[in-house]
């Protein structure tokens, strides 16, 4: 018969899957926000976010709610591991209270503030990773479903053509860059966490590698130079780890390296030489090196304001988004708002670097930095920030709760 351990472990593996499931559902219908088709009808992609978000909130709300012993009305909430921990969560509380009053100055209902106030820390930071046994490894293995899935529609639909801007099932090539984006962060991350065991499984590491392949194709033929730029600065953060830490010796760097040159050169280089690498070529050299950001970035500085111009400056007034996030804080929130919010990003990477030192020997450590470097890239030429925006955000905010609470100590 099987011991009492033993049943109680099973129970947290299928547990673990059934997280896996929810968070992965969750991801697609985040998803929705950048995906348009003629084989899916536009109003039932909002209905499909809701039902999903609907069935995460009470899914996982209930797993935290069954860890209380309400007979005696104990609730528990973890608090941040560290005073910089408690700094930033302070930081994102104080960020929701500058929405809500940059609203209510404006004569607007502040149910935006609120929802940064609330919903977003009580959810994504402390609910969905609390409930997760292996948080760092469920998030990644549920944006990587997530995004092969999205990827796998898109080339079932239609597939690239060499030297045409692919954009898939999604709304432009930008949207489909950041898809693959994160596909390939998670699929390297999953690599390497894998790669690092002693008894490593080659199954595995095989899956996850022709999932970076995956990943990569839609990312070059997409041209999206940003999303180019978040996988390179993501693979770059691994390998400096791999190096200082000593995990990547020579000999699996030069197998590795053949390898991808062979894929590379059998698979991905005429859609690379065609697609990003001719995008990159066309603005080198020119007065358009950031395809016009500049222009919008200045005419945001100079009618900066204290409170901003509300949630529609940019869609009715501007009619283009500011392409950086703490300047599409400052544009519609005021200039309070994006400072915080760029102040908040410096704490959150200063966390994820010191998690990577304080978890050096796990093989997750460094992990969290690369997702949040990654989407700090991302914000930094792409207006992505949201309470119920794009899976980048959602994977964002789920790192920052995973940096807060430190909770990986469980596994």
């Amino acid at each position: 018969m099987l011991n009492t351990s033993m049943v109680y472990a099973m129970d947290e593996v299928k547990t673990e899957r059934s997280n896996l499931f929810v968070l992965a559902l969750m991801y697609i219908g985040f998803w929705t926000n950048v995906i348009e088709t003629p084989l899916i009808t536009p109003s039932i992609l909002p209905l499909f976010q809701a039902l999903t978000l609907l069935v995460g909130f009470a899914y996982f709300s209930f797993l935290m709610i069954r860890k209380w012993d309400l007979n005696h009305l104990e609730i528990h909430f973890d608090m941040p591991a560290n005073r910089l921990g408690l700094i930033t969560l302070i930081l994102w509380f104080v960020l929701g209270l500058s929405i809500i009053l940059s609203e209510i100055v404006r004569g607007t209902s502040p149910h935006v503030g609120v929802m940064y106030f609330l919903y977003v820390p009580i959810f994504f930071f402390y609910i969905i990773p609390s409930s997760l046994k292996t948080p760092i490894y469920t998030v990644c293995r549920a944006v990587l479903i997530s995004g092969v899935i999205v990827i796998l529609l898109s080339l079932v639909t239609e597939f690239p053509t060499i030297g045409v801007r692919y954009e898939g099932i999604t709304n432009n090539p930008n949207s489909l860059g950041m898809v693959a984006n994160q596909t390939v962060l998670a699929a390297a991350s999953l690599f390497y966490m894998e790669f690092q065991k002693k008894k490593f499984k080659k199954r595995k590491l095989t899956l996850y590698s022709l999932a970076i392949v995956m990943g990569l194709l839609p990312l070059m033929v997409s041209e999206s130079r940003t999303s180019f730029l978040v996988v390179a600065v993501g693979i770059f953060v691994i390998f400096v780890h791999a190096v200082l830490t000593k995990r990547l010796k020579l000999k699996h760097l030069v197998v590795l390296l053949m390898l991808f040159l062979v894929v590379y050169n059998a698979f991905l280089a005429d859609f690379f030489q065609a697609g990003i690498a001719a995008r990159i070529s066309s603005y080198a050299g020119s007065d358009r090196v950031l395809a016009g950001r500049t222009d919008i970035w200045r005419n945001i500085i100079q009618n900066a304001s204290m409170f901003g111009y509300g949630f529609d400056y940019f869609s009715q007034y501007i009619q283009i988004q500011a392409h950086n996030d703490v300047l599409q804080f400052i544009g519609m929130y005021g200039i309070p708002s994006g400072i915080i919010l760029g102040v908040f990003y410096v704490l959150v990477s200063v966390l994820g670097l010191e998690f990577s030192i304080n978890k050096m020997k796990k093989e997750y450590a460094i992990i969290p930095l690369v997702f949040i470097i990654g989407y700090i890239a991302l914000g930094s030429a792409e207006s992505v920030i949201g309470f119920n925006a794009k899976t980048p955000v959602m994977v964002f905010f789920n790192f920052v709760g995973i940096l807060l609470l430190e909770n990986n100590d469980r596994k």
